[in-house]
């Protein structure tokens, strides 16, 4: 199940870390810290079409929307490599959580796609600001937003070792 948390981790990296926050808040030490509605309008607010502070291979830098869209298109592949090869030793809960989060509609739809929305929001002006809105805190009605981040704690309780799953609100680590 390690390898699961491994996924996990490689998914959602770029919001755990506090370079996407400039300073105005500490990187959440849990999945569930991102609920939280200063940190979601600090998230809402960064520009997707801005460069992260992070490079590539070719040293040029990268953009938070290729950086977030690589990072959880990596992880899930993982996720979804792992469920296959150990389908068979694994328990129906950890198949069943891990699944609906590797097809939630936010990551499906707002993260693993974002070059769509980063490209249907720039109208051709490749140098467009595009703020993250759909992690806004609007009253549920980004609820997939919420709804993701709930699995990602749901897939790290039933992952971890057995004395870790007493903690209802889990740490993230470094797999």
């Amino acid at each position: 199940m390690r390898e699961l948390l491994k996924a996990v981790d490689h998914t959602t990296f770029p919001f755990k870390h506090a370079s996407i926050y400039n300073g105005k808040c500490e990187a959440p030490e849990s999945p569930l810290d991102l609920l939280d509605p200063k940190r979601r309008a600090i998230l809402a607010e960064v520009d997707l079409n801005s460069a992260s502070p992070y490079s590539g291979g070719s040293f040029e830098p990268v953009k938070w929307c290729e950086l977030i869209e690589n990072a959880a298109s990596k992880g899930t592949a993982q996720g979804v490599t792992t469920l296959q090869v150990y389908a068979a030793y694994l328990p129906p809960e950890v198949m069943e959580i891990t699944s609906e989060f590797l097809n939630s509609r936010f990551l499906r739809m707002g993260v693993v796609t974002m070059h769509e929305l980063i490209l249907a929001n720039t109208y051709q002006d490749e140098n467009r600001r595009v703020p993250f809105f759909w992690v806004k805190d609007d009253k549920m009605h980004n609820a997939d937003y919420e709804e993701f981040w709930r699995l990602v704690a749901a897939v790290m309780v039933v992952c971890s070792p057995k004395e870790a799953q007493m903690d209802a609100h889990p740490r993230f680590a470094n797999y």
